[in-house]
């Protein structure tokens, strides 16, 4: 069985791969170089749970935690693509479910008017 590190790291290389096979230029985006990479970055997306379960580009880009090379991907190469912000989305929702489990519940019962 896998880590969550491992499965981390074999997601974000598919997400890489996939960007570039849809002709998102990745050249600034750091590699990850293992499995502890992996988690540190999903542990900051996990910050931006609220932003990414509301799909809110803006709030994304303008997170400190952001790299400069992530904001290029986003908004050269992901926004003007809207055949590719689902599946960008669900990746960044798979990375942040990865390292807290229940980051969405709370939102997702919220939206629904429902109490925790």
């Amino acid at each position: 069985m896998a880590t969550v590190g491992e499965f981390l790291l074999e997601k974000m290389k598919n997400m890489r791969t996939w960007l570039l096979e849809n002709s998102v230029k990745c050249d600034g985006l750091p590699v990850p170089n293992g499995p502890l990479e992996c988690v540190v970055f999903a542990q900051h997306l996990a910050e931006l749970a609220a932003a990414i379960h509301a799909r809110d580009y803006k709030l994304l880009i303008e997170h400190d935690q952001l790299t400069s090379a992530w904001r290029q991907v986003i908004v050269w190469g992901v926004i003007p693509q809207v055949e590719l912000h689902d599946k960008f989305w669900r990746y960044l929702e798979c990375f942040v479910e990865a390292v807290e489990p229940e980051a969405f519940l709370t939102l997702r019962n919220s939206s629904d008017g429902r109490q925790e």
